[in-house]
């Protein structure tokens, strides 16, 4: 069987330590963030359901949601909001900025997890087969993620060569050719945004300290 993963948002540690420990006892994988710009750094494509506080410092609920759903990779990654507050003002604004679902403190755990499990119900079934690599675009579990031309090259040349290490000179070479200027950054820069599309449930990328960028297989989820 395989799992869903599930990040939860809030800046209060009783909070992620309730959901956290239920969500894990109904056979959920769980990562937190404590804050709406922790959770942009979190994100990735292996992410199945966020259930993120709308109250919170620095970048409240509603900023953070419009800064998913503004990301054409995770977009379709459905949000539940989790608030103290219950007008209905406050429901409708949240819904119409993208979530899919509003739940009300105190949390009823039994209300909540039905909601979930409704949720993923309704959703395409994950499968083992949730990795596939087309043309300028990968499908992450029925999400299309597009991706630029130099990271398609790059992943090309990852796949192929699963655990390879590759030094930066030779992805310069492979991707950019020998009379291109290139710094050593701008193959960071490439590599991490690659990286954070992927997300590290199937394929993950990386560094060998000194020497280079390689690709693994995760085993367990392909």
């Amino acid at each position: 069987m395989i799992k869903h993963n599930i990040l939860i948002v809030d800046d209060e540690k009783d909070i992620i330590d309730l959901l956290s420990y239920n969500l894990k006892k109904n056979d959920f994988n769980v990562i937190s963030a404590n804050n709406g710009k922790e959770a942009l750094l979190k994100l990735n494509n292996s992410i199945d359901l966020i259930i993120l506080d709308i109250m919170m410092p620095e970048m409240d609920g509603y900023e953070t949601c419009k800064s998913i759903k503004s990301k054409t990779e995770f977009k379709n990654i459905p949000i539940f909001f989790l608030t103290a507050k219950s007008t209905t003002d406050d429901e409708f604004k949240g819904l119409k900025i993208g979530a899919d679902d509003y739940i009300k403190k105190p949390i009823s755990i039994k209300n909540l997890i039905l909601r979930i499990n409704n949720l993923f119900k309704r959703l395409p079934k994950k499968s083992n087969s949730s990795f596939i690599i087309s043309k300028n675009q990968i499908m992450i579990e029925n999400r299309k993620i597009k991706l630029t031309k130099i990271e398609f090259e790059l992943l090309e040349i990852f796949t192929k060569n699963l655990n390879r290490i590759f030094n930066r000179q030779e992805i310069l070479n492979k991707v950019w050719g020998y009379d291109t200027y290139i710094t050593d950054r701008t193959v960071d820069v490439h590599i991490n945004n690659l990286r954070r599309k992927i997300g590290k449930k199937y394929f993950n990328i990386s560094s060998a300290y000194g020497r280079g960028y390689f690709m693994e297989k995760v085993e367990k989820n392909l």
